[in-house]
């Protein structure tokens, strides 16, 4: 019995299971993407400081950083690309999943079971609430009902 409820837990926790390594894998992605970058940005820039020391005319050197800019722009669009395609990809995953749950839970006996009982609530509701009603409101004496007689004649 042990084994079949903690087999029941295990598979309604499955969709937040598995939103959980989604995410997971997401932000593994995009921290070797940044750890890349970092990388390549620190090794770029050393690289250009070496390149600057051997420059003797000051027109190169303006060449050299604006090539080095540009460079430098370049990977950066790349890995903002790369990391919203990752984001993407999480969002469409995260989405499909969560939709697949709520088509399950629509499907569950216990929900259309809890639907039927707040259906059947709701009309006990309405029952005694129009009983009540009724008894409130006050009864015609018969004294009302001869004098409208009267004055119909």
């Amino acid at each position: 019995m042990y084994q079949d409820m903690m087999k029941d837990v295990q598979e309604k926790m499955k969709p937040f299971n598995d939103a959980v390594e989604i995410n997971k894998a997401t932000a593994e992605k995009l921290v070797a993407l940044h750890t890349e970058y970092v990388s390549d940005l620190f090794n770029s820039g050393v690289n250009q400081m070496k390149a600057l020391t051997e420059v003797k005319a000051p027109k190169d050197a303006l060449e050299l950083q604006m090539s080095y800019f540009k460079e430098l722009d370049a990977k950066l669009t790349n890995v903002a690309e790369q990391e919203i395609a990752a984001m993407v990809e999480a969002k469409e995953k995260l989405t499909v999943l969560a939709e697949q749950s709520m088509s399950d839970l629509s499907e569950a006996p216990a929900l259309q079971e809890v639907t039927q009982m707040f259906q059947a609530a709701q009309a006990k509701v309405q029952e005694t609430t129009e009983a009540m009603t009724a008894a409130a409101k006050p009864a015609e004496k018969p004294a009302a009902k001869t004098a409208r007689k009267a004055s119909a004649a």
